[in-house]
């Protein structure tokens, strides 16, 4: 069976370090959603494609298919949004990004799903704990050779550490535990929605 397991890191810290940076995270998010959204409020809803059997999510695409992001009200945008999260296609409104933690023996792991370089706050902070040392690479895929700055040795434990991680099941939520930031949006929008009549900056 292929394994590929990207953006994964040994963290050098407690459980209770764990929850801080998950705080964070949570707010860096927050920060670079709005950023996106503002970047964005001219974004057509005729460019986004329509859901299949989501038929609220797309009623509101068609009411609003003249419009603009911004035009749309939030607790609609909310449902388009989290539709675009659920197809999982690359385009500029999926805001879908977790957070994974695993427990192998004495070892925390954590793996991060979604944020990407358009996440800038969120990056800005795991690259900092990187070069910190706090995190340390730790992916491991099967279907490639083993990199060269990475020891035989090395390999077989990243092998034999995610083989046992995922014995009981190949999906990172049942494996782990999930932390999922797109389950923000509904909260993010509302800010969102409140900047925009206010015209204040959310940080």
């Amino acid at each position: 069976m292929s394994t590929k397991i990207y953006n994964a890191y040994l963290f050098g810290g407690t459980l209770r370090e764990v929850f801080d940076l998950k705080e964070r995270l949570q707010k860096a998010y927050k920060i670079d959603v709005i950023n996106r959204l503002n970047a964005l409020r001219d974004y057509p809803i005729a460019s986004i494609s329509a859901f299949g059997n989501n038929a609220r999510a797309t009623r509101y695409l068609e009411a609003y298919k003249d419009k603009t992001l911004k035009d749309v009200p939030y607790f609609y945008l909310y449902d388009i949004l989290r539709e675009i999260c659920e197809r999982s296609f690359h385009e500029p409104l999926n805001f879908d990004a977790s957070i994974v933690l695993y427990q192998h023996e004495d070892q925390i792991i954590l793996q991060f799903f979604g944020l990407d370089a358009a996440f800038v706050e969120c990056v800005g902070i795991i690259q900092k704990l990187v070069i910190g040392g706090k995190l340390v690479d730790f992916h491991y895929q099967n279907q490639t050779d083993r990199p060269d700055e990475i020891t035989a040795d090395e390999w077989l434990r990243r092998e034999k550490a995610w083989n046992e991680i995922f014995d009981f099941s190949s999906k990172p939520s049942i494996a782990g535990f999930s932390v999922r930031l797109r389950n923000m949006l509904f909260e993010i929008l509302f800010a969102w929605n409140e900047q925009k009549k206010n015209k204040e900056t959310i940080r």
